[in-house]
């Protein structure tokens, strides 16, 4: 009886591991943090196009854009391409982490190719 006291704890211990295997551990700073270097990913690193599709949402974040030229990519992704040479623009993805009071940021950088 002794043994199988000790047994069935461990049984149901091992159940409860494996269900949670499959759940989402991550604290959600990580998860923004992945979620932002994944919506990062999405976007082309050379863009000859007058738009670009910037992810607004991946998993449960809201995604903000901000360009450090907007005057050649909006924060909305509108692209206007130079006619010269061209144009290296910095793209910032964030992201508010509620739960830590906190913003989480990720870039990237676009070259624009002239017209």
């Amino acid at each position: 009886m002794r043994k199988l006291t000790l047994i069935i704890p461990l049984f149901v211990l091992s159940l409860v591991l494996i269900a949670c295997n499959g759940v989402d551990m991550e604290d959600p700073y990580t998860r923004a943090e992945n979620a932002l270097e994944e919506a990062v990913a999405e976007v082309p690193t050379e863009v000859d196009t007058d738009t670009i599709d910037l992810p607004l949402t991946h998993e449960e974040f809201a995604i903000m854009w901000e360009s450090d030229n907007p005057d050649v990519i909006s924060d909305d992704g509108t692209v206007t391409r130079p006619t010269d040479e061209a144009v290296t623009v910095t793209l910032t993805a964030s992201t508010d982490v509620i739960e830590y009071d906190d913003v989480v940021s990720r870039s990237v950088e676009v070259t624009v190719l002239p017209e």
